[in-house]
């Protein structure tokens, strides 16, 4: 499949396949290790950009001699071919508890606004599946932590805080990708492992990192907001039901590793164990 693609592609492209699972921090450290170029952009698997001058944004900003511009991102748009939210499933007193999917709503109507007035902000992260980083910065940062495992909830926020110091983290509304959510696929877990992760890679981001985003401590409270609801109801963001006691022992869980992962040793930044890497030069004349 790879090598199919290559041949269509206006640029060169390197193929590394890894032997094992490494995570979503680990496989995007691979591909900057093996990056030739002073910026790197990620975006998710299942993400894609809007307009065709996407690229040449991202290149434009961590170019600019106005400011010390060393990251830059943009919005994400859910799309996705079944309802995320099965409200049929949560009637009647149930549906006092959305409050986090309604604020989250809000939030994406003014976001939605902010892309029609095209105004560029500057900010304290940029979401992970839509960013762009000054290469050499992001190596001396030690690329992402692969410690925020799991669905690697926060780890972008991780890398945000982290860069900034070096520089200004810009969002551009005309980057946006649309993001074709699925329930389970790439680096997602079950329920019940998915609530764990998102306390212990939050409580780690707290003791990590000294000083906190307003926004990042309005997320968490989103979130606190959203395990309560999950709780009471019965029901997950999906509208499938749970067991409280597996919800329970998740919360638990990760509370109790979010605690002890500021001890667990942080890995190299080095090569992973690399099963197969393929080079595939531009056959193109275009540029």
């Amino acid at each position: 499949m790879v090598e199919n693609v290559a041949s269509n592609l206006h640029y060169d492209l390197i193929y590394v396949r890894v032997k094992n699972q490494v995570g979503l921090p680990g496989a995007r450290n691979i591909g900057l290790l093996h990056c030739n170029y002073k910026k790197v952009g990620f975006i998710d698997d299942d993400c894609f950009p809007i307009r065709n001058d996407f690229l040449e944004r991202a290149y434009k900003w961590l170019n600019s001699k106005k400011e010390n511009i060393i990251g830059v991102g943009g919005p994400i748009y859910v799309r996705s071919n079944e309802p995320r939210f099965v409200r049929s499933k949560m009637k009647g007193f149930k549906s006092l508890f959305n409050i986090k999917q309604f604020l989250r709503l809000l939030l994406e109507i003014i976001e939605t606004q902010n892309y029609k007035l095209q105004k560029l902000t500057f900010v304290n992260r940029i979401q992970g599946g839509n960013c762009f980083f000054n290469a050499e910065i992001l190596e001396l940062c030690g690329g992402f932590d692969q410690r925020f495992d799991g669905n690697h909830y926060r780890e972008d926020t991780d890398v945000s805080m982290s860069i900034k110091k070096y520089g200004m983290l810009v969002s551009d509304p005309r980057m946006p990708v649309n993001h074709i959510w699925v329930k389970y696929a790439g680096c997602r877990r079950k329920v019940d492992e998915y609530y764990s992760n998102i306390l212990s890679n939050t409580i780690f981001l707290i003791m990590k990192h000294k000083r906190i985003p307003i926004e990042v401590i309005l997320d968490t409270f989103f979130d606190i907001i959203g395990l309560f609801k999950v709780f009471f109801t019965g029901f997950d963001n999906d509208g499938y039901k749970i067991k409280r006691v597996n919800f329970l022992k998740s919360i638990f869980k990760g509370l109790s590793i979010g605690f002890k992962k500021k001890n667990f040793p942080r890995k190299k930044f080095t090569p992973l164990v690399i099963d197969e890497k393929i080079n595939y030069p531009n056959t193109s004349n275009s540029n």
